[in-house]
Parts: structure tokens; C-alpha cells; sequence
């Protein structure tokens, strides 16, 4: 998942610290009431470090808990922030096999490479998948995390908070 819509309204905030406006929170929230309907509740959620992340972390997250019992906790992960894709790839392959399901939270263009790398050809729909804000990816592999590799996932879904206003 990419981050919700952030606030540019004051230009003395750094990048970092940036939170999010009124429409992200809304998204988010609505993304993560998504999520719990469609039985997609993580047992485990990496985020990135900035404000705007960790504030899309805890609003999509609300109510997992509620909604799987084996959702375990919110990590961190500081090079989600300041580093290239292949941090996420290395973070995710760290992953303990126990975990079956894993949410990342993060920035572009970083989260594009990422689903761009991972997701197998085979199950790219005719539309590219582009990660605007609180937009979500699903997609599923059988191995452990740590031979997580090129194209080796396949896509499930792809859902931006625009496709649930169609609904």
C-alpha cells in the first residue's frame, strides 16, 4: 500500500515529517475498511518511517486486529524511506515463515519498482498498475519469504480508493 494523500500546505514542514490532508485520511480509512471486507487483514505490517506513512499505517489498522486475530504488529523499517526497492525486497525476505500474510506500507517511486519487479508478467492485467496514493496491491506466492525473487508473485487485486467510489 502506498501512503495516503499528503499535506503540502506549509512549505516549512521537511518531506519527512509531512502528515496527511483530509482526503488521505478519508481514503485510508476507507481502504482499510476494504481490507477487513475482503478478508485481506495482514498477520504482519512493515511501514516506512515519515509521518505520513505511520499515520496511513495506524488509520488502514484500526480495526485488524478485530478482524484476524493473528495480525501481530507494526514494524518499522527506516530504509523504506531513504532507500531504493530492493530494501523492501531484502526486508521482506526477513520475514519469519510463521508470518502467512505481510502488508508494506510505502513511497513512490519505490513501491512501483517493487510491483513492477515482483509480480510476474503472466498476471499483469492489460492495466499498468500505478501506485497513487492509498492505492493497495494484493499478491500471492507458495514459497518462504526468503526466496522471494523476480516475478515470482502473482497479482490478486489491484484497488485505488477511485475503483471503490465506482462501486
Amino acid at each position: 500500500m502506498r501512503h495516503g494523500k499528503s499535506d503540502w500546505a506549509s512549505a516549512s514542514i521537511s518531506d519527512f515529517d509531512r502528515p496527511l490532508n483530509s482526503r488521505g485520511i478519508h481514503d485510508v480509512k476507507r481502504m482499510g475498511n476494504y481490507i477487513i471486507k475482503n478478508n485481506l487483514v495482514p498477520d504482519l505490517l512493515i511501514s516506512s518511517p515519515a509521518f505520513r506513512a505511520i499515520s496511513t499505517t495506524r488509520l488502514v489498522s484500526e480495526n485488524f486486529l478485530k478482524a484476524n486475530k493473528k495480525f501481530q504488529e507494526i514494524q518499522t523499517c527506516k530504509d523504506f524511506y531513504s532507500m531504493g526497492f530492493n530494501e523492501y525486497v531484502e526486508r521482506i525476505r526477513q520475514v519469519d515463515d510463521s508470518i502467512e500474510t505481510v502488508m508494506i506500507v510505502g513511497h513512490n517511486p519505490k513501491l512501483e519498482d517493487l510491483v513492477d519487479y515482483l509480480i510476474s508478467e503472466n498476471s499483469i492485467t492489460s492495466e499498468s498498475i500505478v501506485m497513487k496514493t492509498a492505492t493497495i496491491v494484493v499478491a500471492s506466492f507458495q514459497d518462504s519469504w526468503s526466496t522471494l525473487d523476480r516475478q515470482i508473485l502473482n497479482l490478486e487485486n489491484y484497488v485505488t480508493p477511485k475503483k471503490l467510489e465506482v462501486k
